[in-house]
């Protein structure tokens, strides 16, 4: 750097001195002694300290191109500039180009351009070697330089309210975990079926209104997340409810609870809350999985200041030599984070700090693990006139089994379930069985399930399945085959020639039926040309392949590739 300035005027060396902070104390005398001056300048940008406060001041961007250069053995070739996202207008002005316009990292010297091979060669920008060591030292960020230098700063658990929001440029939010409550919500409209569109599947406007009521957050963007982290954990699934339509128009589609909703809901509070928590970072890419690694190192319970954060996170990132993490790295990717930590309960934020619960360490109770108490604690009143009174420690398992045969008409601090035959029979559509019902209600009511609601709840129940839907096989044949089929299935007889056969596997396995996949070929020379593509042999020359469904695709990738494009019916 020295050689690089000894050809430097004195005004370009003095705007460099400007832009390092650096007083000079006398600058119109130095102008006829410019070998003092260059002296006394690249003494005090050498020091240490100075070079810190200088990295420190620089843009997030200006550090993250140095960064770049660090992690490129601290130089780059003009011609590779675009293969790092980084534009030469980015690294500012030489005072050798303009002294009065010199800025960014060419104007501070932290980075020089000059030629590969001395006076020949290609342009390269390099990082001088006297700033190498504290740009490293920078960039590698010890708990020991936070230590001593001050950055680690705790406060008592009790000097804050744990319900602080936050102020650091995080989404303002609860701190209490109301989610589990909103995914409960969610979870119990689509034990009875959420509607969709169509065309985009989104929820219905009249449902998604009725949804969004009873959630914590009344908007649009709770519900969309909400729905996606019961999707992402297959809490629930697309259904179509047409399933004897053909057309595709009639078809409608509905957002249905699964088998796993209720296996969710039974497990401890810090059980879901790692599920969650896993559901969150499925989708991280290397900079927000670094993040929360840092977070696990630090300790609960205790005040941290976000730029510590991300200081860690950075020099992590850094430590790890990924160019391409390092380009990733944004500190929007650090709000990302927290902001999921504070919807799930974990964090707390005020002004520019957070505190991490205990709870983010705790690893999440095994199913033999957790306490079972809490399921069956008796904390419901089934009252004469069908409506169920469920009192604040019920449990999400109990309060998502009961929505599934009745409706919530009040969401407040003490919630109350009306039964209807609707809820009951929509219930027993959906899988239910009437004994569940009964032993759910006998088993957490505080009173007596009044003998009224017992005597309808079973009339409703065996209403149901007096009838059936089903799809039969219609058979014409002759009178003396149907009546010999008659010996060995159940059939049912329209007419002498014609008959209705219910057990269709019975049927197919009588005469030994079953669908297969085949190919036909409309002429010889046609069928001469499927033999070359697919290495298959036509079935007695009859110019019909049979093909494994498990290696159609290949095979029609084949064919393709050999000019033929095959028609490809529907199996019904």
């Amino acid at each position: 750097m020295e050689e690089h300035m000894k050809k430097m005027h004195t005004d370009a060396i003095l705007r460099v001195a400007s832009l390092w902070r650096i007083n000079v104390r006398s600058p119109f005398a130095f102008r006829s002694q410019k070998r003092e001056l260059l002296n006394e300048v690249l003494r005090q940008m050498c020091d240490k300290r100075r070079i810190i406060s200088v990295l420190s001041s620089l843009s997030e961007r200006e550090q993250q191109i140095l960064g770049v250069f660090a992690l490129k053995n601290w130089q780059i070739e003009r011609v590779e500039l675009p293969l790092w996202d980084i534009s030469e207008a980015e690294l500012g002005i030489s005072p050798t180009q303009n002294t009065h316009e010199a800025r960014g990292l060419l104007g501070l010297l932290l980075l020089l351009r000059v030629r590969k091979f001395g006076d020949a060669g290609s342009l390269v920008f390099v990082v001088p070697e006297e700033f190498r060591d504290a740009i490293t030292a920078y960039f590698s960020y010890t708990d020991e330089d936070a230590k001593a230098a001050g950055e680690e700063e705790a406060a008592s658990v009790g000097n804050m309210e744990s319900g602080a929001v936050v102020e650091c440029g995080v989404h303002r939010e609860e701190a209490t975990p109301q989610i589990l409550d909103d995914i409960l919500v969610f979870l119990s409209h689509a034990s009875k079926g959420i509607p969709l569109t169509p065309s985009l599947r989104k929820i219905r406007k009249e449902a998604a209104e009725r949804i969004k009521a009873e959630l914590s957050d009344k908007s649009e963007e709770r519900l969309i997340l909400i729905r996606h982290i019961c999707e992402t954990l297959r809490l629930v699934e697309e259904r179509c409810l047409s399933p004897f339509s053909r057309s595709i128009r009639r078809t409608t589609y509905t957002l249905v609870a699964t088998k796993n909703a209720e296996e969710f809901l039974s497990k401890s509070e810090d059980e879901r809350i790692s599920e969650l928590l896993m559901a969150f970072s499925r989708n991280y890419d290397g900079v927000k999985r670094c993040v929360l690694e840092e977070l696990r190192e630090l300790k609960p319970n205790v005040w941290y200041k976000c730029s510590f954060l991300e200081r860690r996170v950075r020099s992590a990132i850094f430590r790890k030599k990924s160019v391409s993490d390092w380009l990733c790295f944004r500190k929007s990717a650090i709000r990302n984070v927290l902001s999921h930590l504070l919807i799930l309960g974990l964090l707390d934020f005020t002004s520019d700090r957070f505190r991490l619960k205990p709870a983010f360490f705790k690893k999440a109770e095994t199913a033999s693990e957790k306490d079972e108490s809490a399921y069956a604690k008796k904390t419901l009143i089934v009252q004469p006139n069908f409506e169920v009174l469920a009192f604040p420690e019920t449990s999400h398992e109990v309060l998502f089994r009961l929505s599934r045969f009745s409706s919530l008409i009040r969401s407040e601090i003490t919630k109350i379930f009306k039964i209807t035959r609707e809820t009951v029979l929509r219930a027993l559509e959906s899988g239910m069985k009437a004994d569940e019902i009964l032993s759910l209600l006998r088993e957490h009511s505080r009173n007596e399930v009044p003998q009224n609601v017992i005597y309808t709840l079973k009339s409703w129940c065996d209403s149901f399945g007096k009838a059936v839907i089903k799809r039969c096989l219609m058979l014409k044949t002759s009178p003396e085959f149907l009546e010999a089929l008659g010996r060995r299935l159940k059939i049912v007889k329209i007419s002498e020639d014609c008959a209705l056969i219910c057990e269709k596997e019975a049927f197919f396995e009588l005469f030994n039926l079953k669908e297969v996949l085949v190919l036909e070929a409309n002429d010889d020379i046609t069928a001469v040309e499927v033999e070359k593509a697919t290495g298959m042999s036509a079935i007695n020359n009859n110019k019909i392949f049979l093909i494994n469904e498990k290696e159609a695709d290949i095979c029609v990738n084949a064919l393709k590739k050999h000019g033929i494009f095959p028609i490809i019916e529907k199996m019904k």
